[in-house]
């Protein structure tokens, strides 16, 4: 697929591919974390939309962070944008990069829901971990919860092995566990 590096005058552009999906269920954290394996259990049925918070969207991290050392990603095909990953450098204030002062963090990927499953996230994550490589990167953060499975499931794939687990990780009103995923540069994805 073709990925090309975009300024941050696209990030408009980049958040048109919806982020949401439905949750059905959780990953189980004790198979997770005990051998390393996405399992899932039922849970009740809601809708996900990441950009619901507009300080956490693209646009909302723009106004608090220099993204001019960031890198963003498309996925343009036949003029239409079915993907997207931003990727950051150690950024003073981004805490989860906290201890880990050679990665990187994929800060957003957004797929076309229609696409989804194609290949196009494993290529944008090819091109992220190009990009943390050349700029110097010794691995690679991402951040999910236990309701998105496919994400799970998809980072395993990519060879990211899980880091930490944060039950309450957005405190006791947000029922979901903050996972991150680790993929030391070493690796090919």
């Amino acid at each position: 697929m073709p990925i090309i590096r975009e300024g941050t005058d696209q990030i408009p552009a980049f958040e048109t591919v919806p982020i949401s999906f439905e949750v059905v269920s959780r990953v189980d954290i004790c198979a997770l974390v005990e051998r390393g394996v996405v399992l899932e259990v039922p849970t009740e049925h809601y809708w996900k939309d990441y950009d619901s918070h507009w300080d956490e969207t693209p646009t909302g991290l723009a106004n608090r962070y220099d993204l001019r050392d960031w890198g963003i990603f498309a996925c343009i095909v036949d003029g239409v944008r079915v993907g997207g990953i931003i990727i950051a450098p150690k950024t003073s204030g981004y805490e989860v990069l906290a201890g880990h002062p050679n990665a990187a963090i994929i800060v957003d990927i957004r797929i076309l829901p229609k696409v989804r499953g194609t290949g196009i996230g494993r290529d944008l994550v090819e091109e992220a971990r190009n990009w943390a490589i050349g700029s110097g990167h010794t691995e690679i953060l991402v951040e999910t919860q236990d309701t998105n499975v496919a994400a799970c499931r998809f980072y395993s794939r990519l060879g990211f092995v899980i880091h930490s687990v944060e039950t309450e990780g957005y405190g006791p009103a947000i029922k979901e566990a903050q996972l991150i995923w680790r993929l030391p540069l070493g690796v090919m994805v």
